[in-house]
C-alpha cells in the first residue's frame, strides 16, 4: 500500500502484471516447500531426499537448480511443527473467525503462514520462505500480522518469532521476535494499516483511481502501470529508469570513484594531512587518514571466564553464540606445524551464507566490497 494510485489499479481495479519467470519459479519452489515440508511433519523425519525429489520432479529448470541445492541441506523441525499453510482469520477487533462457518463476518484480516513450529510450552516459531536472489529485513507486513495472528488462536504462546528463510542460500534468515506484551502495539498497527486501506477504498469511490495519489518506491517494480507506461509520474519517477542504463552509470561511478580516490591519497601524502571543505549548510567534511583501533578478546583468557560464569547463572544461550572467527583462526592454522589441529577443528566450523549485491564486471579498478545482504 505505499503507492494508493497503484494499490487501486491493482487491488481495486485488478489490474495485474503477466506472470514473469521469476514470479512462476517463485511460486514453484514454494509449492514444492509446503508439499516438502508437510510430508516430514507427518513422516516425523527431518529429511527424506527421494519424497524431496518426486515433489520436485515436474517443475521448472530455473526452480529445479533452486531445489536442487536446496535438498543438500534444509531440514525439517519434525519434532515441533504444528501448521503448514494454516488459514487464520480474525475481525476488525483481532478475535479469530472460525473458518468453517459459513456465517462468520467477513474477516479483516487474512494470513497463511508457510510453517508454525512450537518450541516449548509458551514459544512459538513462523517460517516464511522466499526465493528472492537479494535478501532483505524481516519487516515486512507479514512480520507483523502473523505474530498477531499466532498469539490470537494460540493464547499460552507467550513468545512468536518471524523467520525468513532464503531458500536459494545455506542458512541465510532475517528474523524478529515478538513479546505477547506488545500485542497492544501490533493490533496499533496493524488497525493503522487496515484504517488506510479503508480509506483508500473511500476514496476510490467517491473520486476514482485518479484520487489516489502515485507514490514512487520499491514496490514500483512490480507495478503493471509502470511496466506499460501508465504510471501518472512516469517522468518523475526514478524507478522508470532503465536497468541496463543505471547499470552502467554504477560501472562508470566505480571507475570514477577509484580514479578520484587515488588522486586524494596521493594529495594527502603530499599535503602531510586531510583536505577539509565545507558545503553551503557550513557542514566541514574532510578526506584524510583516520586511525582506527581495533580490539579483541584474547580467547585463552576470555573464554574460560564466560564458561565459568554461563555455569553459575544457567546462561548456556550466549556460550553457544559465542564464535571465533573463521578467517582469524585459519591465519593461524594453515602451518604444518598445526594440521592435525585444523583437521579437529574443521568440523565445529559454523556456516552462515550473506549474500553480497556487487558489480562483476572486469577491469573495474580496487571497487569496495560489496554491500551485504
Amino acid at each position: 500500500m505505499a503507492c494508493p494510485h497503484s494499490y487501486g489499479a491493482q487491488f481495486i481495479e485488478g489490474r495485474r502484471s503477466a506472470s514473469t519467470e521469476p514470479s512462476y519459479r517463485g511460486g514453484e519452489v514454494h509449492e514444492v516447500m509446503r508439499a516438502y515440508v508437510k510430508h516430514c511433519g507427518e513422516r516425523q523425519v527431518s529429511a527424506d531426499w527421494s519424497a524431496f525429489d518426486r515433489i520436485a520432479a515436474a517443475i521448472s529448470i530455473e526452480a529445479g537448480r533452486i531445489c536442487d541445492d536446496l535438498r543438500n541441506w534444509f531440514q525439517v523441525d519434525c519434532k515441533h511443527i504444528i501448521a503448514v499453510e494454516e488459514d487464520i482469520e480474525l475481525d476488525e477487533n483481532f478475535r479469530p473467525l472460525d473458518i468453517e462457518d459459513k456465517g462468520r463476518p467477513v474477516p479483516a484480516y487474512r494470513m497463511k503462514p508457510d510453517a508454525i513450529y512450537s518450541l516449548g510450552e509458551t514459544e512459538a516459531l513462523i517460517d516464511d520462505y522466499k526465493s528472492h536472489p537479494v535478501p532483505f529485513e524481516a519487516d515486512t507486513p507479514q512480520s507483523l500480522m502473523y505474530p498477531v495472528g499466532v498469539f490470537q488462536m494460540m493464547p499460552w504462546i507467550e513468545t512468536v518469532t518471524f523467520r525468513l528463510v532464503f531458500v536459494r542460500y545455506r542458512n541465510c534468515m532475517r528474523s524478529v521476535t515478538w513479546k505477547r506484551s506488545e500485542l497492544p502495539k501490533m493490533m496499533d498497527e496493524m488497525s493503522r494499516y487496515r484504517a488506510r486501506q479503508v480509506k483508500m477504498h473511500a476514496i476510490y469511490d467517491a473520486h476514482g483511481l485518479e484520487g489516489l495519489p502515485a507514490i514512487p518506491h520499491a514496490g514500483c517494480h512490480y507495478c503493471p502501470l509502470l511496466q506499460f507506461g501508465e504510471c501518472p509520474v512516469q517522468e518523475q519517477n526514478p524507478h522508470a529508469q532503465s536497468a541496463e542504463e543505471l547499470t552502467r552509470e554504477l560501472v562508470f561511478l566505480e571507475k570514477r570513484r577509484t580514479f578520484v580516490k587515488e588522486i586524494l591519497r596521493n594529495e594527502v601524502q603530499a599535503r602531510g594531512g586531510p583536505i577539509v571543505v565545507r558545503d553551503d549548510n557550513g557542514t566541514e567534511m574532510s578526506y584524510g587518514v583516520s586511525p582506527q583501533e581495533l580490539t579483541a578478546y584474547p580467547a585463552a583468557k576470555v573464554l574460560p571466564i564466560i564458561e565459568k560464569w554461563c555455569a553459575a547463572t544457567g546462561d548456556r544461550d550466549f556460550l553457544a553464540s559465542v564464535n571465533l572467527s573463521s578467517s582469524t583462526v585459519k591465519d593461524k592454522l594453515n602451518t604444518n606445524k598445526r594440521r592435525s589441529l585444523q583437521h579437529e577443528v574443521e568440523s565445529l566450523l559454523r556456516k552462515t551464507t550473506r549474500p553480497k549485491l556487487h558489480l562483476t564486471t572486469a577491469n573495474i579498478g580496487e571497487a569496495e566490497p560489496g554491500e551485504e545482504w
